[in-house]
């Protein structure tokens, strides 16, 4: 057991569901928290079973593997990423979206590699529904903006680029 504040913090954390069962938001909270504290490399099925207090098999039945597990940590951040795409001010979403991005990158900034190379190694159809959210509302506000499908995805991936 690891005894320093941090670990002893990541334990609590981690308790058990109350009837007993691991979640997976609860396992992806408790990835999460290895990722910010000890970085992507540091994360395992095996160090993450230890957190939570469980047999590594345990875990496969919420991740089929390291990468799902990757890609759920992925799409539990990319979930606090809201974008309007009803708003008529696109301009505005699109700051507002860059500010929460910039914001998620400072208070989790171990994780913005994921970010940035998961959707890269995951083919589109297999991606979780969490991490196309918001590609997504901001395609969606730009087409309604007026933009066509083509210049709407340019600059979706321009902003991010830049991001």
């Amino acid at each position: 057991m690891d005894a320093s504040p941090a670990g002893r913090a990541l334990q609590e954390e981690a308790e058990p569901h109350p009837d007993g069962k691991l979640t997976r938001e609860r396992m992806l909270a408790c990835a999460l928290e290895i990722v910010d504290r000890d970085g992507v490399e540091k994360l395992s099925m095996r160090a993450l079973a230890r957190a939570l207090g469980r047999d590594p098999m345990s875990l496969y039945r919420h991740a089929d593997n390291k990468a799902a597990l990757l890609d759920g940590i992925a799409e539990t951040v990319l979930a606090q990423l809201t974008v309007d795409p009803s708003d008529p001010d696109w301009v505005a979403q699109l700051r507002a979206v860059a500010h929460r991005f910039r914001h998620l990158a400072l208070t989790h900034p171990r994780v913005v590699p994921l970010l940035v190379t998961r959707p890269l190694a995951t083919p589109l159809a297999l991606r979780p529904r969490g991490t196309l959210r918001p590609l997504e509302d901001i395609l969606a506000l730009l087409t309604r903006a007026g933009f066509t499908g083509a210049d709407a995805l340019h600059i979706y991936r321009a902003l991010f680029g830049f991001l």
